[in-house]
């Protein structure tokens, strides 16, 4: 599978739910990642200001820099180095929960594109998209994921957010999850079956076991 190389700097969760039936669902969570990076003071190597952020030795450890970055490297007085082209926190990404973004024109534009996929009720929008005032107006972004069911409410991981709001936000979602499977299952549709899941499950792993790595 090949896929556009989206080079914007910002990136996004965007977590969309509608009530099968309804006209319109909403934006219900909204996360901005930021990317592992280190600024330097023209003394120190790469490897010597990863080690010393508590979220980029999570970069060094995951050994995602094995041809990416020269680790003995002194970047300029005041240069800031990005790490990593994800912003995962398994590889010291940051989440902040952007929820001030949720703006009428995001949620139209948002609207849209979930109504032009069949039965998409729940499920997430990673997109990366040049400015946040863009953003806000629903413009100027890129789609670069799309997660269904199994979608995290990332802005949970906000550092600033307390234990029992982020787990407040994740109970949330996933009380819709299920009242949306309770409404299918209302329709007519039947689950898979455990059976069927697991075997899902178990080649989805073989698939993952197969990636190369992200970077």
């Amino acid at each position: 599978m090949l896929q556009q190389w989206l080079a914007q700097e910002n990136e996004a969760g965007i977590f969309y739910i509608r009530t099968p039936g309804a006209p319109a669902g909403c934006i219900k969570g909204l996360a901005l990642r930021y990317f592992p990076q280190v600024t330097d003071d023209g003394q120190q190597t790469i490897a010597e200001l990863a080690q010393a952020g508590s979220r980029t030795r999570r970069w060094l450890k995951s050994k995602q820099h094995a041809s990416q970055v020269d680790l003995a490297h002194i970047p300029l007085l005041g240069e800031t180095v990005r790490l990593a082209a994800i912003g995962s926190t398994r590889v010291g990404g940051l989440y902040r929960n952007g929820k001030a973004l949720i703006t009428p024109q995001l949620t139209e534009t948002i609207e849209v594109i979930a109504h032009d996929m069949p039965d998409f009720y729940f499920g997430r929008f990673d997109v990366r998209f040049d400015t946040l005032q863009g953003l806000g107006l629903g413009k100027g972004f890129a789609i670069m994921e799309v997660n269904g069911a199994g979608s995290e409410a990332i802005e949970a991981w906000d550092p600033d957010m307390n234990v029992w709001k982020a787990f407040q936000t994740i109970f949330v979602k996933q009380r819709a999850l299920f009242a949306i499977g309770n409404a299918m299952r209302s329709k007519g549709l039947k689950p898979i079956g455990w059976i069927a899941l697991v075997k899902l499950n178990h080649r989805q792993n073989q698939l993952i076991d197969r990636y190369p790595s992200s970077n």
